[in-house]
């Protein structure tokens, strides 16, 4: 994720200088915006899903939710 923000601050500088359109770097930062936040959802599901794992882990049987997937 910090890498898109590192390219955005690219598209920005690139843009100030006048060596990339304006309104091109803004569509080319709209894409890196809607891939950051598919990787923020995607390692917010990752953390889940192991803070889950480790619950269920330490949680006896019978206090374990029934999980339908």
């Amino acid at each position: 994720m910090g890498r898109v923000g590192i390219e955005i601050g690219r598209l920005y500088r690139l843009a100030r200088r006048g060596e990339i359109d304006t309104l091109e770097a803004f569509r080319l930062a709209q894409v890196l915006l809607g891939l950051k936040s598919c990787l923020e959802s995607s390692e917010f599901e990752r953390r889940v899903a192991e803070l889950e794992t480790a619950i269920a882990q330490r949680e006896p049987e019978h206090f374990r939710p029934k999980v339908v997937a």
